[in-house]
């Protein structure tokens, strides 16, 4: 556990970092990114708390007429083309790949790509959002894509699909 990283104190062996100079370079690198990883998190939270804790209230209050999804069933993971579409330089390039693959394959787009496949006419089985501060025009108009968030997905974003929610995690 990494929550009290700011007051741990990291010994070694006498004349260790002489005798195993390669090991113990190692030991210290592994050291500091658990330490930059846990004060990042630490950071966020202290960031986005209040705004995570507002979040997972409203969607509390969506939760009754929307949906909980713990897991995929493993005959749909095992037996059915799964591809996930992100917004990135490559997304472009394989527009007419994914027109192909429309109807034959899941496709779970990640919110900022939503909009570039509606252009395109691709219309995805379900988007996805995660971030709790992410401007919810970033995702656009989803009319019936189901949306799978979180419950610390931006509450703006859920309030707009507030029909369609598929919570996770």
């Amino acid at each position: 556990d990494w929550k009290n990283i700011r007051s741990a104190i990291y010994c070694i062996h006498p004349h260790y970092e002489e005798i195993y100079q390669e090991e113990y370079l190692v030991y210290l690198k592994i050291i500091r990114d658990c330490k930059v990883r846990e004060e990042s998190v630490i950071a966020t939270n202290v960031v986005h708390g209040t705004k995570r804790a507002e979040n997972m209230l409203k969607a509390l209050q969506l939760l009754p007429q929307n949906s909980v999804l713990k897991r995929l069933p493993e005959e749909l993971t095992e037996q059915v083309p799964f591809m996930i579409i992100a917004a990135g330089p490559s997304l472009a390039q394989n527009i007419g790949e994914l027109k192909k693959a429309e109807g034959k394959a899941i496709l779970l787009a990640v919110d900022r790509a939503v909009p570039i496949l509606k252009e395109h006419g691709i219309q995805p089985d379900l988007a996805i959002t995660l971030d709790p501060v992410k401007n919810p025009d970033y995702l656009g108009e989803t009319g019936k894509i189901p949306l799978l968030c979180n419950f610390a997905s931006n509450k703006k974003t859920m309030e707009l699909h507030k029909e369609n929610l598929i919570f996770y995690g």
